[in-house]
């Protein structure tokens, strides 16, 4: 089966992981001839008491302190071996607070350290010289206040004890280094993709453990003495591991057991709160609180192990192999920790479940660069079909453009051909007309009055020889109207005129109007000429009456006739051209029997600020 045999060689893996880290930290022990001689039990007695210790009641073994018994100190007779020492130091693990030290009966030594009464601040060791070792000497020590019972006493050179030291901490500073080369690693992919907070999650867990390997190492007291930071940094490595480790499960596992996950490290998260503040209330009882906070960290574990073996069975991942690897070389080394007193257990697991962060996070990374590749492929697809779709669209619009080009010229074609036509209809249509006039007039008074007759006939030939050159002007689009001189006069020379040769009589009131544009003044032009022209032609009149002026910011515009009244419906060229003109400047026109009953009038308006 896929699943069963992934197990047995997830599991196999652990193992293999787990012998070869340890036969790794075993070959990083120090190996060089160091003087280093560990004091047996035989050189060794020890005796509770509150005064100077009684000589037949030394024992071989310590015993427990009675509870009832607060006065009395441990005290410890050590027979120092034989040997050649230049500077020798006697070496107490775990560290203690209060040593005096007696030599022929005599005190020769005492050290207290108020720090480290507290079990808190206690430290993996402490060193004391030793000068003038005789053969076989006996040493006799008092620790008034044992706050832990050291478990192992050495006697060394001091030089040889401080490069032991530093030698044996290389199996600790060479995972820390590549924790704090993996966690700066992931900082700078969550800052090249904040979308994926694992980056963040394995940096913070990286440099967690590579406090907690530096906190660890012995040589850190040769290069800074404080125990209470100490202390408080492997604390929050403590504390701070499984959360990370949550935090990351939380977002590989199955999503069913994802709230599982997440209320598991809320409530370390809660339940380590209040044992930071008991242990701050009552110190006394930081070693057996520390044993106890063993029991919630393996439980979580074994609670995500289950959720892992539970996503497995949902769904296969290659993410759940990694992190089953990761969890069982943690399980494997802290049994094996435990079964053999191994004071280096806790760096394979550390390692592995490094290793098995990065492997998640190496794979989803390719996995991010592989969506990025397929979506840059499908972006280029769609650039490429776009870029083809606007090749098409700009034919298209080219061809377009052409057609339009090629109506647009129609259509100029056929407004210039407009504009001529009203134009001939305006300017010359006037002009014919009062030539009608003039050639019926001439012929009525061809019998009656031959010299008069002869005049009109000549005055329509002028008219007719001018409606010429204004046709041929028209035509040639070179027709302009030239507003140099008076506009007032203009209007008052076309109105001269009309009465002259066409025999009518204008009334005409102007005022005095302020400055306007030559389209104006052609709409206004050209409307007198038209209503003269429809009056004369259209309705037979004989009078006209004329006014233009200023109604707040409008010019009006009325001309009003005797012919006959104006009843069409629609506006023919001229008063349509004439509408046209107005529609340009906003106004309006008006074509209406007067209320006589007799005449037409035409009213115009527009606005003088346009």
């Amino acid at each position: 089966m896929k699943t069963g045999s992934s197990y047995v060689l997830c599991i196999a893996a652990a193992i293999c992981f787990v012998l070869f880290s340890v036969g790794l930290v075993s070959q990083l022990e120090p190996k060089r001839n160091l003087t280093l001689h560990k004091l047996e039990s035989s050189s060794i007695q020890y005796q509770w008491s509150a005064q100077w210790p009684d000589s037949s009641k030394w024992q071989e073994k310590r015993e427990e302190k009675s509870a009832g018994d607060s006065s009395s100190a441990l005290w410890m007779k050590i027979t120092l071996p034989n040997g050649a020492w230049k500077d020798p130091v006697l070496v107490f693990s775990p560290s203690v607070s209060d040593v005096i030290m007696y030599r022929n009966g005599t005190e020769w030594l005492r050290h207290t350290d108020m720090t480290r009464r507290d079990p808190r601040y206690l430290t993996e060791w402490s060193i004391f010289p030793l000068t003038e070792i005789g053969a076989k000497e006996a040493l006799l020590v008092q620790l008034p206040y044992p706050t832990v019972y050291p478990y192992s006493l050495q006697l060394s050179e001091r030089a040889d004890f401080v490069r032991y030291i530093f030698l044996n901490d290389l199996k600790l500073m060479v995972p820390m280094l590549l924790l704090l080369f993996g966690g700066l690693t992931a900082v700078g992919f969550y800052l090249t993709n904040r979308k994926e907070p694992l980056f963040l999650i394995f940096s913070l867990f990286a440099f967690n453990q590579a406090v907690s390997f530096f906190v660890r190492m012995q040589s850190k007291h040769f290069l800074w003495e404080a125990p209470q930071s100490y202390f408080y940094l492997a604390v929050l490595s403590a504390v701070g591991w499984p959360v990370f480790l949550l935090m990351f499960f939380e977002r590989i596992v199955h999503h069913a057991y994802q709230k599982v996950i997440r209320r598991a490290w809320q409530f370390y998260v809660a339940l380590c709160f209040i044992v930071l503040l008991f242990i701050v209330l009552l110190p006394d009882s930081f070693p057996f609180i520390n044993d106890m906070m063993t029991i919630p960290v393996q439980l979580l574990l074994l609670t995500i192990s289950g959720t892992l073996l539970l996503s497995m069975r949902r769904e296969w991942n290659l993410e759940y192999l990694f992190l089953l690897f990761g969890l069982a070389v943690y399980l494997l080394d802290f049994g094996f920790a435990v079964v053999s007193s191994n004071e280096d257990g806790g760096i394979a697991a550390m390692l592995a479940l490094a290793i098995t962060f990065s492997a998640i996070l190496i794979r989803r990374y390719f996995l991010i660069q592989q969506r990025v590749h397929q979506l840059n492929t499908q972006l280029e697809q769609k650039v490429a079909e776009r870029t083809q779709e606007l090749e098409q669209t700009h034919a298209q619009l080219v061809e377009s453009l052409r057609v339009n080009a090629d109506f647009l010229a129609e259509v100029s074609a056929l407004e210039e051909r407009n504009r001529i036509a009203q134009e001939i209809h305006d300017i010359v249509g006037h002009t014919l007309t009062t030539a009608i006039i003039q050639m019926e007039a001439g012929s009525r008074f061809l019998t009656v009055d031959p010299a008069q007759a002869s005049r009109r006939i000549e005055t329509s030939q002028e008219l007719v020889r001018k409606g010429l050159d204004d046709i041929r002007g028209s035509v040639r689009m070179l027709k302009q109207v030239d507003w140099s001189d008076s506009f007032t006069d203009s209007l008052e020379k076309l109105m001269s005129d009309t009465e002259l040769h066409a025999e009518v009589s204008i009334d005409r009131q102007i005022e005095m109007l302020p400055e306007l544009s030559p389209l104006q003044k052609n709409a206004i032009y050209y409307a007198l000429q038209e209503g003269l022209t429809n009056g004369l032609r259209h309705g037979k009149s004989t009078r006209f009456q004329f006014s233009l002026g200023c109604e707040g910011k409008d010019l009006t515009f009325r001309l009003e006739n005797n012919g006959v009244p104006f009843l069409a419906n629609e506006y023919g060229m001229g008063l349509g051209g004439i509408k046209n003109r107005l529609q340009s400047l906003n106004g309006s026109l008006r074509m209406y029997a007067s209320a006589e009953g007799s005449g037409s009038v035409l009213d115009i308006s527009f606005p003088l600020d346009h």
